[in-house]
């Protein structure tokens, strides 16, 4: 797990409070609390309460911990894990870490069969990637400066994570 938290955590961000983050609702047009709490570096769910607080060296244990809970499940999940190039196993946890490939058994079915350009396009036929899409384009018409390293980029780095292995693996004589 250790050499993964320096992929999980810039992506992440840190919340030394227990915060409520919001996102982007297009169908509603409006921006829309998350059901629970983020406290430390993307620690999510019912057991952060209001008034939490974590300091970042605090907070490296349970990221340490919440990456360890990911990794046999991706393991079991995806083929082949452990062998893919480290561009592609941080990607793959980087997106499992906030749902996005763990959501998408069509991209993760496409992975496994060695289809990975098509998992590629696949990942990115998502209501959370377009919702992100319309946002920024909602954000650029009224002259509001959007976020690098965001869901749509962290989803376009796995997307084309997924086609450089592609590439790489036509490129490569089969003996």
């Amino acid at each position: 797990p250790k050499e993964y938290v320096d992929v999980v955590k810039p992506l992440e961000g840190f919340h030394g409070k227990a915060t409520r983050l919001k996102k982007y609702n297009p169908r509603t047009g409006k921006y829309e609390f998350e059901k629970y709490l983020t406290l430390g570096h993307g620690d999510y769910g019912a057991h952060i309460k209001e008034g939490d607080t974590i300091t970042e060296k605090e907070a490296e244990p349970r990221l340490l911990e919440n990456i360890a809970e990911r990794l046999p499940v991706i393991e079991k999940n995806i083929k082949g894990f452990d062998s893919m190039p480290k561009y592609l196993r941080d990607n793959i946890v980087g997106s499992w870490f906030r749902g996005g490939l763990s959501g998408s058994p069509k991209t993760i079915g496409l992975m496994n069969e060695g289809k990975f350009e098509e998992a590629a396009e696949e990942f990115l036929i998502n209501d959370e990637y377009f919702d992100v899409v319309e946002e920024v384009k909602r954000a650029k018409k009224l002259g509001i400066k959007t976020e690098k390293g965001g869901v749509k980029t962290r989803m376009e780095n796995m997307a084309n994570a997924l086609k450089d292995y592609a590439e790489q693996l036509k490129n490569t004589p089969s003996e």
